[in-house]
């Protein structure tokens, strides 16, 4: 009997520290999993800000095209 309860006790605590052991694990995957969705959220605008730089230098392009087109001389003056 007191084998058996010696037994038990020291199968308690292992499967305690493998329980804390297995939290801490849990956290650090928490943790960076955090850290790579602010990664992706920050890579998104940085996608954001150059498509939207995209768009304005295309605008101006167009612009200085119609200009040329519309007075060719105008080229030379920019």
């Amino acid at each position: 009997m007191r084998f058996e309860l010696k037994a038990e006790t020291l199968l308690t605590s292992l499967l305690t520290e493998k329980l804390y052991s297995k939290e801490l694990e849990l956290e650090q995957l928490q943790a960076e999993l955090a850290t790579a969705v602010r990664g992706n959220d920050i890579l998104r605008c940085e996608v954001d800000n150059s498509l939207d730089s995209l768009a304005c230098v295309s605008h101006q392009l167009k612009n200085l095209e119609l200009q040329v087109f519309l007075d060719p001389n105008s080229a030379e003056k920019t």
